[in-house]
């Protein structure tokens, strides 16, 4: 069964900071920005279970 295409829009963006001998990295990350229904053409349940949407996460990391 063919699907219907889609576009996936997802974007990263990363800022590192040294504290001592330390590393701090705040990041931001978006995936599926424009909402859209995916179905992986490869994936056995294609046509049960599309990919997730829209997705927005924040962190922070320490390395020490």
């Amino acid at each position: 069964m063919a699907t219907p295409g889609y576009t996936l829009i997802s974007v990263y963006a990363d800022y590192h900071l040294s504290v001592g001998n330390s590393d701090l990295k705040l990041f931001v990350r978006g995936d599926n920005l424009r909402d859209e229904e995916i179905r992986n053409h490869t994936s056995f349940l294609k046509n049960y279970a599309p990919e997730a949407g829209r997705g927005v996460t924040l962190g922070v990391r320490f390395d020490f």
